[in-house]
């Protein structure tokens, strides 16, 4: 997915999935913690490895006004682009430790959503727009299913991101 990424300068790499467009020297990682540099990408390190699954109902998001009373496949990582003092999430969203716990490929998560009677799947509980690859992923195959897919954000997306959408 290159055009989320670029070559900045030297050995750095600009990350292009939130707006701040960070430059990251080999080995670092960008504001939000997950993408790191792995020298010739950048690379997002909670991809596949979600920290918080949950069923929620829809409401909780809030959408109110989507598919009313039904029930929401939830999943968020740690990290986050902004680091508000009053995140309600701040256990994930300001965590920095990357614990590769179960890999959940998209298709596995379209599986569970399916099994607990999703009719979506949303992103939140941090940003999800540092873990877009992801996502998208995940999105492409609950599309293919018949789920919705819901990004409750900050709106601090690039304009890659938002593109592709």
């Amino acid at each position: 997915m290159s055009k989320f990424y670029a070559l900045a300068s030297g050995d750095k790499m600009q990350c292009r999935l939130c707006h701040h467009y960070c430059t990251i020297a080999p080995q670092q990682y960008g504001i939000c913690g997950v993408n790191r540099n792995s020298g010739n990408a950048v690379h997002c390190d909670v991809y596949g490895y979600p920290s918080a699954l949950a069923v929620d109902p829809i409401e909780k998001k809030p959408f109110y006004h989507c598919i009313p009373g039904s029930k929401s496949f939830s999943l968020g990582t740690v990290g986050c682009n902004f680091h508000c003092s009053f995140c309600q999430n701040w256990q994930l969203s300001q965590n920095k430790t990357i614990e590769k716990g179960h890999y959940y490929a998209p298709s596995e998560i379209v599986a569970l959503a399916q099994d607990n009677g999703c009719e979506s799947i949303a992103f939140t509980y941090n940003e999800p727009t540092i873990f877009y690859p992801y996502a998208r992923d995940v999105a492409l195959h609950a599309k293919a299913q018949g789920l919705l897919t819901l990004f409750v954000t900050d709106g601090y997306e690039s304009h890659e991101v938002i593109d592709d959408m």
